[in-house]
């Protein structure tokens, strides 16, 4: 239990610091109190999903559904990244190419 616990606290985290860096170099440096702030409330909204999981399983019997509909919102995100473009420069954003 102890290496599952450290294991899975080292990658949420790991995951947590690659999405900051990775919205930082996208928005700039400008936009830091944004992100943070918008990572920390999404963070804390998706700390429902093993409630709704939970209830829908105690109705159901199962956990298909509510993975089948985590399946099609992932889907919809990728679909809507893949045609993402970054924002206009900003002055404060640097380029490293």
């Amino acid at each position: 239990m102890t290496v599952f616990a450290v294991a899975e606290g080292f990658g949420f985290g790991m995951c947590m610091f690659a999405t900051a860096v990775l919205l930082v170099n996208y928005f700039g440096t400008t936009a830091i109190p944004e992100i943070y702030g918008t990572l920390n409330l999404i963070t804390t909204a998706a700390m429902i999903g093993p409630l709704l999981g939970g209830a829908n399983a105690d109705r159901s019997g199962n956990f298909t559904s509510i993975f089948q509909a985590l399946a099609a919102g992932m889907l919809l995100v990728v679909v809507l990244a893949a045609f993402m473009r970054p924002p206009g420069l900003h002055p404060d954003r640097r380029s490293t190419y």
